[in-house]
């Protein structure tokens, strides 16, 4: 590993590692910790202004990853890859799929559990007294075309694309619209009259 000091330079590396090996399950820096509450590798972008990265990851393979965390604990709420934002500007996690073609997600989340109640990606508001209208997962689509979706859900067995649950007890809404409804298909279902859901 080739380590950079006190260099003045706007390119320049504090620390480079640079692995030659073309094939194998190699690093070009390795950063590892017993500690309990310590970190393999720390990353700190000390900048108030402009685009810093605290840690940057690149990958050139078509097949590669930019930042690859993983948990390896086989046991406990592990996580493969946490971000905080505590700026209330901030955002926890933000995915962007930079190409103008392509169906490519900007988060893409997968879960192999066969488990009920399994989820490939989860949002919650964790307040039990947020503000108005605060959602655990909000969808916007800017387009302004007819056949734009906000939220699409699917589903390739016999379940539901979209599924929407309170408790039974609140006086809120599963499923509610703010503007026309439609709906294709069979409707064997009722539902408790909006204005009126006591009748």
């Amino acid at each position: 590993m080739t380590t950079f000091t006190g260099s003045g330079s706007d390119q320049a590396d504090g620390v480079m590692g640079y692995a030659q090996a073309a094939a194998g399950d190699v690093h070009g820096v390795h950063g590892e910790t017993n500690s309990t509450g310590g970190k393999g590798v720390f990353g700190w972008a000390t900048a108030s202004t402009g685009p810093a990265w605290g840690v940057a990851g690149v990958s050139n393979s078509s097949a590669g990853y930019g930042v690859y965390g993983a948990a390896a604990a086989d046991t406990g709420s592990t996580v493969g890859v946490h971000r905080r934002a505590v700026s209330p500007d901030g955002t926890g996690v933000y995915g962007l799929h930079a190409a103008t073609t392509g169906t490519a997600p900007g988060v893409h989340g997968i879960t192999n559990s066969t488990s009920g109640s399994a989820v490939g990606v989860l949002g919650e508001v964790s307040s039990t007294s947020p503000g108005a209208f605060s959602a655990a997962v909000r969808g916007i689509n800017r387009g302004t075309g007819e056949l734009g979706i906000g939220v699409w859900g699917s589903q390739a067995g016999s379940g539901w694309g979209v599924l929407g649950e309170v408790p039974s007890d609140t006086a809120g809404y599963g499923v509610y619209s703010f503007g026309r409804l439609a709906a294709t298909g069979t409707k064997a279902f009722q539902i408790d009259h909006p204005l009126s859901p006591e009748t």
